[in-house]
């Protein structure tokens, strides 16, 4: 019998797949894919106990103050969509318009989500053509998509041009972005992983210092 480690990767990966699979699940051309669907699902709930031990809010909160992000929003989508008619603001006037409606799939500012979030490919091209916030939940909410989005910002740095790890930031000047997840701990990582590509991005826009040199006289 061989055993095997499941790591938080492992139990996140798992977890993609099930949600990548429930997409197929009503498609009669896909063979296999209903029982293969069952096995993971059974799998799935297994894995709580090999997560690992979510910080503390204290820790949580010292962590998102070193990394500079805070969050703007967080939306539950199994809380969400009582009526689909009529979801949430956060959802139809800032989610579905910032990341969903006339956005392009090669957008830059949802490449993260592409990996993140179940179906959000398919989502997207569903609503190119005809759609709105409310087909959109609607869409989600028959496809078992239940996690948790959060509006995440962080300032803009400017880092020093002398090649060093200093920087001036303020919270009048930030970025701001999506994330999801299906649990709290993993939204957390993923806010910080956000912002930390925002400060690379930053730390390699920075320009050199002009060298000055005197002539002697």
């Amino acid at each position: 019998m061989v055993t095997i480690k499941i790591t938080p990767e492992v139990a996140e990966a798992l977890r993609f797949a099930v949600g990548m699979l429930a997409g197929f699940e009503d498609d009669d051309t896909q063979e296999g894919v209903p029982d293969a669907l069952s096995s993971l699902r059974k799998l799935v709930e297994q894995l709580p106990d090999a997560k690992p031990k979510f910080p503390s809010a204290e820790e949580l909160s010292g962590w998102f103050f070193e990394v500079e992000v805070r969050v703007e929003v967080i939306l539950s989508l199994a809380m969400a969509f009582a009526d689909c008619q009529a979801p949430p603001e956060a959802f139809s006037e800032q989610f579905y318009e910032e990341c969903i409606a006339g956005v392009a799939l090669d957008d830059i500012n949802i490449q993260h989500l592409r990996e993140q979030f179940p179906h959000f490919d398919k989502l997207l091209m569903t609503q190119m053509s005809d759609g709105d916030a409310c087909d959109a939940a609607e869409w989600l909410l028959k496809r078992g998509v239940f996690g948790l989005l959060a509006k995440v910002a962080t300032p803009v740095r400017q880092y020093d041009a002398d090649g060093s790890d200093s920087w001036r930031s303020g919270w009048g000047h930030v970025y701001t972005g999506w994330v999801y997840a299906d649990d709290m701990d993993v939204l957390a990582d993923r806010a910080m992983a956000w912002a930390l590509a925002h400060h690379e991005q930053d730390r390699r826009k920075r320009k050199p210092r002009e060298h000055q040199t005197t002539q002697s006289k």
